[in-house]
């Protein structure tokens, strides 16, 4: 039995949750593309410039793929602490056994 301020509540959090992982999604095709773009088909300019700028942005491509992962990861942890919660009577909820699912 649950209200419809958890049920809200709960909504409101995976819909931020698709947002950020459609964002982030977004962002790793985008810095991938021009990574290509510019570090794999432009050989030819082997600058000192060139070289930070495609380090940086495989930096910028692996710190958005573990924002990935850890949205994806929340996300999984959120879900199933939700069914529990929603699942049992309103205020009987009990932490260990939430501790215990997640594991």
């Amino acid at each position: 039995i649950s209200t419809d301020r958890e049920r809200h509540q709960t909504s409101t959090v995976l819909i931020i949750q698709f947002v950020a992982f459609m964002f982030t999604i977004t962002e790793i095709l985008l810095h991938i593309d021009f990574y290509l773009k510019r570090c794999i088909t432009k050989l030819n300019e082997p600058s000192r410039e060139a070289s930070y700028q495609c380090l940086i942005l495989l930096i910028q491509i692996g710190g958005a793929t573990i924002v990935l992962i850890s949205t994806i990861i929340f996300a999984i942890i959120y879900i199933r602490v939700t069914i529990m919660v929603l699942k049992q009577p309103h205020g009987t909820f009990n932490i260990t056994n939430a501790m215990n699912l997640t594991c």
